[in-house]
């Protein structure tokens, strides 16, 4: 019933704040009395969901592209044995990333406490569910959610190159040798 902007009044509720529309005209009827509190509800919801459809879908559905674009892997290689499966890993990993950081976020809020924390927490939520969008596109063919997700698995070995590099201690070298030699992997088959 209630379309904002339509030729009729309407009422509706958002993160609980009422709003009336008349034509092209929105005005709050009541607002809360602690829009802090109400946008730490908000996160915590999101936050909620997110997790539960997570965790009713630990799997690609029957059906899905996921699954399509991973049946018979005819991407398998140098990039691994599952590198289409392995997209809806790199989704539901940052998806449950994205739900934690909504989480914290909440917390924070309700705390009134640490500003410079809430701009990390937003921003971790924010990259992350645009990672998950962008792996996600339903515009791009399989080969390009492919390249992506690698492009987003290199982003993830050059960073941990440059944190590992400066340290001397005996089990860096290792790391970082091994690191290089996935980025070096995954350039060849490029």
């Amino acid at each position: 019933d209630g379309v904002a902007g339509a030729d009729h009044p309407a009422d509706f509720t958002l993160l609980k704040i009422s709003v009336r529309c008349t034509g092209w005209q929105a005005y709050a009827l009541r607002v809360s009395s602690d829009p802090f509190a109400d946008l730490a509800d908000t996160l915590d919801g999101s936050s909620a969901a997110l997790r539960g459809l997570m965790n009713q879908h630990r799997v690609p559905l029957s059906g899905s592209p996921a699954l399509s674009e991973a049946d018979r892997e005819p991407f398998a290689g140098e990039w691994g044995e599952n590198p289409s499966l392995e997209v809806f890993g790199t989704v539901y990993l940052t998806a449950w990333s994205c739900a934690d950081h909504l989480a914290a976020t909440a917390s924070v809020l309700r705390a009134r406490r640490g500003p410079a924390a809430l701009y990390t927490l937003v921003r971790a939520s924010a990259e992350s569910s645009a990672i998950a969008c962008y792996l996600t596109d339903r515009s791009i063919d399989v080969r390009e959610r492919l390249r992506r997700n690698m492009n987003c698995h290199l982003d993830a070995l050059c960073e941990q190159i440059n944190l590992l590099s400066p340290f001397s201690v005996p089990d860096a070298a290792p790391k970082v040798a091994h690191a290089q030699e996935k980025v070096a992997v995954i350039g060849r088959a490029a």
